[in-house]
């Protein structure tokens, strides 16, 4: 039986506007939705060794963090306890905000901050001739379009690695009737 530890700080879930949406927390619903293959246990920042005492941590295959303000809240201790048992083999699901948390920015030695660029575009590379252009891209999406819409390969060409076909089998298509 897989042992899942979810981790959540609490701190929003008292808040009314969250506990409309989650009665039970956020912690509550994600523990729900697990079925009997999994034994579930909850840790809160408020419970005592903020819910990542050493016992507990020993016993999880794979804790799931849940973060959103009190990142900087977490011991330094509790946090070093999580990073030791990952690096023993626990998995972490980091959620939600979770990238900001300590534990997850010690692990990858980096800020974790995201930006966003609006104006940005997708870019696509050609490195020699390995790499599809920008108008493969294109024909290979609008032909995976008419794939979906019509359910059938009627006038799509295929290239030499057999592109179409590929496309037709994750499409759940049997019969191909393009020309080759």
């Amino acid at each position: 039986m897989i042992h899942v530890h979810i981790w959540n700080e609490n701190v929003q879930d008292k808040e009314d506007s969250v506990r409309a949406v989650y009665p039970d927390g956020i912690h509550g619903a994600l523990a729900g939705i697990f079925d009997k293959g999994f034994r579930v246990t909850i840790g809160l920042l408020d419970d005592p060794d903020q819910g990542l005492s050493e016992e507990i941590l020993a016993d999880t295959d794979v804790i799931l963090w849940w973060g959103h303000h009190a990142h900087d809240a977490v011991t330094d201790e509790n946090v070093q306890r999580v990073i030791s048992h990952i690096h023993g083999g626990m998995g972490l699901v980091a959620l939600h905000s979770a990238h900001h948390s300590k534990v997850f920015t010690r692990l990858c030695g980096t800020s974790a901050n995201l930006r966003w660029r609006h104006d940005d575009r997708e870019r696509i590379g050609r490195d020699g001739g390995s790499r599809r252009t920008g108008k493969d891209a294109i024909r290979e999406r609008e032909s995976v379009g008419r794939v979906a819409a019509g359910r059938q390969c009627e006038g799509v060409r295929r290239n030499a690695a057999g592109d179409c076909v590929r496309q037709r089998k994750a499409l759940g298509l049997a019969n191909c009737r393009g020309k080759s």
